[in-house]
């Protein structure tokens, strides 16, 4: 779990999604440019490195929770392709939650938890003013950070104005914000999962899966990962120049994972995103010659039974 930092393209490529693409090298604008997914022979001339426990991607992470609130604020929010789940199947998320109690979010690789300011704005048009019960899990930079942030002790600056605010704009006396850098430390069930852009960062999805079964969420939303649909997982790497660094990459399979969650009793709905290696950029032309089954995809379930227009 030390790599659940990926909130990469959340932000930055809104506009070019909008077409249909997703923009791995948009990732690390800020960090290294450009970022690859390239194969394992591929990354040999570069060094091993964590990329996601440097200052700077902590800084870029609060950055984007900075923009996400500047949205909320002057209700403009923009969902990007990564979390549009949660307005396609807003309804579902929050209208069936029990009025009595907050709703239980567990984001996987939340950074500094800077999609919370949606997940407020969100509640607050569906549902009102229930509370959200907001767990992230990262590594321990970014869950240092974003304990600063909610607490109320780091101050944010707007990005559209400069004026200086604070978190608690946004925040209820019914919501609870928690960063934890292990799922041992999870304490309570979980309504919604979300995984958003983390995946690839994780070679081995049997603690997930476990996670999963114990707590059984209602949703479960895999989203902007890379896959194929074969039966084994794939192991790549993701390059970045600048550093002479690279991180190692995995491309799961569709078919594992769903079958997995199939057997504890989830259904499949409708994707939110499906992107053809064509179609993506920040790929090599080695790793497009010799993998041409892996995309970028979206996977989307649910433990109950949803409308017919939701199911895949």
């Amino acid at each position: 779990y030390h790599c659940l930092a990926f909130q990469d393209h959340l932000f930055r490529t809104c506009r070019r999604l909008v077409h249909g693409h997703w923009i791995a090298g948009e990732k690390f604008r800020d960090l290294t440019e450009p970022g690859m997914f390239v194969t394992l022979d591929e990354k040999s001339d570069y060094d091993a490195q964590n990329v996601f426990r440097s200052d700077a991607w902590v800084d870029y992470s609060e950055q984007k929770l900075n923009e996400f609130l500047c949205q909320v604020l002057a209700r403009k929010l923009q969902i990007p392709q990564a979390y549009s789940f949660l307005s396609v199947y807003s309804k579902q998320i929050f209208l069936p939650a029990d009025q009595s109690k907050a709703l239980k979010i567990l984001d996987l690789g939340g950074g500094v938890g800077q999609v919370f300011p949606a997940l407020r704005h969100l509640m607050n048009v569906t549902r009102g003013k229930m509370g959200i019960d907001y767990t992230v899990i990262d590594n321990d930079k970014a869950c240092q950070r974003g304990r600063e942030i909610f607490s109320g002790n780091r101050p944010i600056y707007l990005a559209d104005s400069g004026a200086k605010t604070s978190i608690s704009e946004i925040l209820l006396e019914a919501d609870n914000v928690q960063f934890i850098t292990s799922p041992n430390d999870l304490e309570a069930d979980i309504d919604v999962l979300i995984c958003a852009i983390t995946l690839p960062y994780i070679d081995n999805l049997s603690a997930i899966i476990a996670l999963i079964e114990k707590n059984k969420p209602r949703f479960v939303f895999f989203t902007c990962f890379l896959a194929h649909d074969g039966d084994q997982s794939i192991s790549l790497a993701q390059i970045f120049p600048d550093h002479r660094a690279y991180i190692n990459v995995t491309a799961h399979s569709t078919t594992q994972i769903a079958s997995s969650l199939v057997d504890l009793g989830y259904q499949s709905m409708t994707a939110t995103g499906n992107y053809e290696i064509e179609d993506v950029e920040g790929f090599s032309e080695t790793f497009k010659q010799l993998h041409p089954g892996v995309r970028m995809v979206d996977l989307c379930f649910s433990s109950s039974v949803l409308p017919q227009k939701f199911m895949a």
